[in-house]
Formats: structure tokens, sequence, C-alpha cells
């Protein structure tokens, strides 16, 4: 049993150590407040969260995966918003749609996070 705590720790270490890289640290940022608190208890406890979910498990498969950020600025939001003119609820959804589906064109749906570039 020693030897499987061993390997266990071991794995551990290693998945905290890579957790700590600069190229992680920055994907870490494009995590929802929640995730990104988790994973930060992570690297300072070194302890897994049990039971594990398959929720945790892909954020932290997304993280090592990376993330490609996709910015909406001001101007695609007025824009996408009809420039201040009226529209029913089914036209600013319908707009709202075409805009994510726009920028997001040809991504990995899972590993896009959309972000407001002021």
């Amino acid at each position: 049993m020693s030897e499987l705590t061993d390997i266990y720790d071991n794995w551990l270490n290693i998945l905290v150590d890579n957790l700590k890289q600069d190229s992680i640290q920055e994907g870490l940022s494009l995590l929802s407040n929640d995730e990104q608190k988790s994973v930060e208890l992570l690297i300072s406890s070194k302890e897994l969260p049990l039971p594990l979910d398959q929720k945790y498990i892909d954020m932290i498969k997304n993280l090592f995966d990376g993330f490609e950020k996709v910015e909406l600025s001001q101007e695609d939001i007025i824009k996408m918003l009809g420039n201040g003119s009226p529209m029913s609820v089914n036209e600013l959804e319908g707009r709202i749609r075409e805009l994510i589906e726009t920028a997001i064109d040809g991504k990995d749906k899972d590993k896009v996070r959309i972000m407001y570039k002021g």
C-alpha cells in the first residue's frame, strides 16, 4: 500500500508543479472565479477534492490543453445591439447567437473563452 501511496503522491506533485507553469497560469485567468479558486486550492493544499467529479476533471484537462481567448469589442456589442434600434426579443437573441457564432467560427467551443475588450 505504501508504494501505491508514493505513486499517488508523486503524481500529485507532478500535477501541482505543472499547474504552476506560466503557460498554465495564463490560462487560469480564463476560468470562472470558482474554477480559479479550486485550482489555487489544489496548488496550495496539494490535495484533490474528493470525490472528483467529471466537471473538475474536464476543467483541469482543458486547462492543460489550452484555451482560445476570443475578445468582443464595444463596437461589436453596439453593432449587435442594432446601434440603439428597437428590436424584438427574438431578434436580439438571433443577433447574440450570430455574434457568438461569427466570433468562434472554426474554433472548438469547449476551448473558447469569450471576453469583453474595452
